[in-house]
């Protein structure tokens, strides 16, 4: 599954749709521009929930306590998976650059500018991001004031 040309991640979610907060909701996210959905093979599903909203003023339940989740199938579908949206981790936006790298020396050989255009852009989205996570895994995540 592609979004701006990017492989989209998968991943668990949490959902809120009116007063109706669901949590582990199958997730697609794209590293590059961002942009989310549901993952379409459980969709339907979470229309259901969407049409119970506006009979529940509030609830908050796991996605896979009232769908049936095959995370195995699931995960299957995407060539990258994280068990928690916020845990973009190294190891997996090192894969991300690694897989942009080969695509490129791909649209490199076959001489197409265009596409080598757009990875060479992809590219530096996710070499920000990895460095961004090498100095905040360094510094931590409060950086103390200076004292003057």
């Amino acid at each position: 599954m592609q979004c701006c040309g990017a492989l989209m991640v998968g991943t668990k979610a949490k959902i809120q749709v009116g007063g109706i907060v669901v949590a582990n909701v199958p997730f697609l996210v794209c590293p590059v521009c961002g942009r989310g959905e549901i993952h379409p093979k459980v969709y339907g599903e979470f229309e259901i929930i969407e049409e119970m909203s506006e009979h529940i003023e509030s609830a908050f339940f796991y996605f896979d306590e009232v769908a049936t989740v095959d995370w195995d199938a699931l995960k299957e579908t995407v060539p990258f998976w994280v068990d928690d949206e916020e845990e973009v981790d190294e190891r997996l936006l090192a894969e991300l650059i690694d897989h942009t790298l080969d695509l490129y020396g791909a649209a490199e050989h076959l001489a197409d500018e265009a596409w080598a255009g757009e990875l060479r852009r992809r590219f530096s989205v996710l070499a920000a991001r990895y460095r961004d996570r090498l100095a905040f895994a360094e510094k931590g995540p409060y950086e103390e004031p200076a004292n003057g």
